[in-house]
C-alpha cells in the first residue's frame, strides 16, 4: 500500500488509515509493528493540537471495559484511570508533523484491550489507545567500536519477556485548564521525561533529539508510538552510565561493535521477547544512520526487516526454554554491561 508522502502535505485520521491498514499491508510492515510514516522532525517541527473529538462508545463497550478494569485495578481507589491524549490523527503541514489529539482515558485502553477480536473489530479505531512516546538513545560514533545504543535488559530468568531489551517510554500527558479546554504537553517533552526517570539522562547531556516515526506496536489493538531518537554528547563515557538506570527488574546494557551487522543480530537474537516499540525504534535508527556502500548488496535497515519477519512466525511456535536459551547465547556474544 501507499503510505503517507512525507513530500507532501497530507492529513490522515486515524480511523480512515485504520480501515487501509485492515485490508493491505506495507513495505516496512512486520509481525511486530507497522510502520505508519518516517520522518526526521526536531521539537520545532512537530506540533499538537486538541481535535474537541469526544470517543464515544456504545454502552456494551462501556460495560465490558468496566468489568476489566476492576478485575485490572483490583479495586484499588488510587490506580490511575487517567486522563491521557489519544491519537485522533496526524499529518504533514508545511514541512511540520502535525498531531491532532483527543481525550482518552488508561480506564477505558486497559479495558478495551480485553475484548475479543470480533469485539474489537465492531469499534476498532474507536478504541482509546493513548498515544505513548519512547525514545532510543545512542552515541554518534555507534559504528566505530566507541559508541552504542543504550538499552535496559530484562532478566533471563523472569517468566515474562525473559531477556528483553527495552527504551524508555510513555503516555503522553494532558491537563484540563481552568479556562475549560484541554492542553497536551509536547511529545519530545515526553520523551525527556522518560528518558530521565528511566535511564537517569538528562536534557543538557544530549547533543539532538528528534521524532522520526510513528508506529503501531501491536496493530491489533491498534496502540500508536512515536519514535524519538536522542544523541548522547559523545564526552560522556558509557560507564558514567552504570548507576542510573531505575528498573529494579532490567540492567542497563551498551550495545556496540564495529560490524553494524552483528548489531543489528543482537536485535533479532532477542526478538522473541523484546518490545515492539524497541524492534521499530532500532529500525528506524538503522534507516536514518546506515546505508549499504556495496553495489548490488540490500542496506541494513532491508535486511532487519525480512529478518524479522521470518522469525516472527518462527518465535510464534517455539518452546519458552528453547527460547530463553537464544536470548541467552545471544546476550552473551553482543551484550555488554557497563
Amino acid at each position: 500500500m501507499e503510505r503517507l508522502n512525507m513530500n507532501e502535505d497530507q492529513f490522515m485520521p486515524v480511523t480512515s488509515l485504520g480501515e487501509r491498514l485492515m485490508q493491505t499491508e506495507g513495505a516496512e510492515d512486520t509481525p511486530f509493528f507497522r510502520i505508519l510514516l518516517t520522518g526526521n522532525f526536531d521539537e520545532s517541527h512537530v506540533r499538537t493540537k486538541m481535535s474537541g473529538h469526544e470517543v464515544v462508545f456504545p454502552e456494551w463497550i462501556r460495560r465490558r471495559t468496566e468489568v476489566e478494569w476492576q478485575k485490572i485495578s483490583g479495586g484499588n481507589p488510587t490506580a490511575f484511570p487517567g486522563p491521557l491524549a489519544r491519537l485522533h490523527g496526524f499529518g504533514v503541514e508545511h514541512g511540520n508533523l502535525l498531531l491532532e489529539l483527543d481525550v482518552t482515558n488508561y480506564k477505558d485502553y486497559k479495558g478495551g484491550i480485553a475484548l475479543s477480536t470480533e469485539e474489537r473489530k465492531e469499534a476498532r479505531y474507536e478504541l482509546a489507545n493513548p498515544l505513548a512516546v519512547a525514545v532510543l538513545t545512542y552515541s554518534k560514533s555507534v559504528f566505530d567500536g566507541k559508541g552504542g545504543i543504550l538499552f535496559a535488559q530484562r532478566n533471563l530468568a523472569t517468566d515474562q519477556r525473559p531477556g528483553a531489551l527495552e527504551i524508555p517510554g510513555g503516555a503522553l500527558h494532558i491537563e484540563h485548564l481552568k479556562s475549560g479546554v484541554w492542553s497536551a504537553e509536547h511529545p519530545v517533552t515526553t520523551g525527556l521525561r522518560e528518558l530521565r526517570e528511566e535511564q537517569g539522562v538528562h536534557p543538557n547531556e544530549l547533543t539532538r533529539i528528534r521524532v522520526a516515526g510513528l508506529v503501531y506496536e501491536d496493530f491489533e489493538d491498534a496502540a500508536p508510538t512515536l519514535i524519538c531518537l536522542a544523541e548522547i554528547d559523545p564526552s560522556i563515557a558509557p560507564a558514567d552510565l552504570t548507576e542510573r538506570a531505575t528498573d529494579a527488574e532490567a540492567r542497563a546494557v551498551w550495545l556496540t561493535t564495529e560490524d553494524p551487522r552483528d548489531l543489528t543480530n543482537a536485535l533479532l537474537g532477542t526478538s522473541a521477547s523484546t518490545t515492539s516499540v524497541t524492534l521499530a525504534a532500532f529500525y528506524l535508527f538503522l534507516k536514518e544512520r546506515y546505508r549499504s556502500e556495496h553495489a548490488g548488496e540490500s542496506d541494513l535497515s532491508s535486511y532487519y526487516l525480512e529478518r524479522l519477519r521470518k522469525r516472527g512466525e518462527t518465535y510464534r511456535n517455539m518452546p519458552r526454554e528453547k527460547l530463553r536459551s537464544l536470548q541467552e547465547r545471544t546476550s552473551d556474544r553482543y551484550l555488554h554491561k557497563l
